[in-house]
């Protein structure tokens, strides 16, 4: 899957593994960005310290713009995958509705199992390939002629073992 295009669709298997990878993410931000804070008001004396902790409190908003970007082109594909524009994605914004709305359509809605306008489907790429019963398996011809047939059998040649009483007598 490709985490920077927002073409395409994925499955709502595909969906749920990135929101927990996601959720997991921002769970590690917070501890680290707490785990900062906590060492900046312990060591609030040394210089040094603060602009090490500054400095890593500025990589906290970036991480955070890519886990963002991450989610909402996932999201994207998934309202493809159900036939609607990536533009939806965005209702994730709404504050308690959108995430809730998000989670109701995209984590239990299954998409169509047709191509639509988004393009192929990932449920027929993730199952067997499909078979057309209507078009006959290739068979191949082989000509069955009796010099064929006399070739394919071996020529045995047993010959009768006589058998003696007297060869039968232990010595």
């Amino acid at each position: 899957m490709n985490f920077f295009s927002f073409s395409g669709r994925i499955t709502r298997t595909r969906w749920w593994i990135v929101g927990f990878l996601i959720c997991g993410t921002a769970v590690v931000f917070l501890m680290v960005s707490f785990f900062i804070l906590l060492i900046g008001l312990v060591g609030m004396e040394n210089p040094d310290l603060e602009k090490k902790i500054a400095y890593l409190l500025m990589l906290i908003p970036v991480c955070f713009l890519g886990v963002t970007y991450i989610s909402l082109v996932t999201s994207a594909k998934r309202y493809h995958d159900i036939g609607k524009s990536g533009w939806w994605a965005l209702i994730g914004f709404i504050p308690v509705v959108g995430p809730l709305w998000q989670i109701a359509e995209l984590g239990f809605i299954k998409g169509s199992d047709e191509a639509n306008e988004y393009g192929s489907s990932p449920y027929v790429a993730a199952t067997a390939p499909v078979v057309n019963a209507s078009v006959p398996a290739p068979v191949a011809e082989i000509p069955v002629t009796p010099q064929a047939v006399s070739n394919a059998t071996p020529e045995v040649n047993i010959e009768p073992v006589v058998v003696k009483p007297e060869d039968l007598q232990k010595d």
